[in-house]
């Protein structure tokens, strides 16, 4: 018995250490205030970053990303990650409430305090999204670069489907050897096993999601399948694990 005690004391403390712990900013001056999302929002399950510890964040599991914030922020944690939703741009949220999120007492010498709010729908839905500066949506350039508005296409003109699925052209980065891009301009025919080993990611995200694979370009590093909005979503999620380089709609 003593040691079962013993057990439970530490994991106990072990998870203290572990949390976050989130603080109610009462009076903040974003609660009570309607925001608009600037463009497509993805509304993503998992968890990520420095808010994963978050309990409160965790909770409503439902976290909102932008074109813009995504496109703009390299390295993203990806891992476990996945997408509920797409709002369309100029969906309006409510913010109902403001946290500060502090890191342990380990955690705080290599992570500073986070702050988040709380966002619903007119539908009651919640949504957490971070805060910067008493902003929420922080745009970093508005989705002017290349790759952001190459992503944005597809949403644009799909967006009377519904939830149908479309057909969509991957173009994926060529890999050398070692698995790095390869950036000077190399002309076809490209070597067979260039194409396999650029493409091998790609391929199986794609089987293990059960995404419909329509045709794999056995001389271009080009790929095209079916997909769902949500399935779209994940793979704009994924894009730089994938060696994505660009999306391109096929006729529908």
């Amino acid at each position: 018995m003593k040691n079962i005690l013993l057990f439970v004391s530490f994991f106990c403390c072990q998870f203290s250490l572990a949390s976050n712990t989130d603080t109610l900013i009462k009076g903040h001056s974003l609660i009570g205030k309607t925001v608009i999302t600037p463009d497509f929002t993805l509304v993503v399950g998992g968890i990520h970053d420095s808010y994963s510890l978050s309990p409160t964040y965790k909770a409503v599991d439902a976290t909102l990303i932008t074109l813009d914030n995504r496109t703009s922020t390299s390295a993203f944690p990806t891992k476990g990650l996945y997408t509920k939703d797409i709002l369309p741009p100029n969906s309006k949220l409510k913010v109902k409430k403001v946290y500060r999120s502090k890191p342990s007492l380990i955690r705080s010498i290599f992570a500073g305090d986070t702050f988040f709010a709380i966002t619903s729908d007119i539908n009651g839905k919640d949504y957490t999204v971070p805060v910067h500066q008493d902003e929420v949506f922080f745009e970093l350039n508005g989705c002017k670069s290349k790759l952001c508005k190459n992503w944005r296409q597809p949403l644009k003109s799909i967006q009377h489907l519904g939830n149908k699925e479309f057909n969509i052209q991957i173009t994926y980065f060529l890999l050398d050897k070692e698995g790095m891009v390869i950036f000077k301009n190399i002309r076809p025919p490209y070597p067979e096993g260039m194409l396999n080993r650029s493409r091998k990611n790609l391929i199986s995200f794609l089987k293990n999601k059960k995404i419909s694979i329509i045709d794999i370009n056995k001389h271009h590093p080009f790929v095209s399948i079916k997909v769902s909005r949500l399935e779209y979503g994940d793979l704009f999620l994924n894009f730089e694990n994938l060696k994505i380089k660009s999306v391109s709609l096929l006729n529908n």
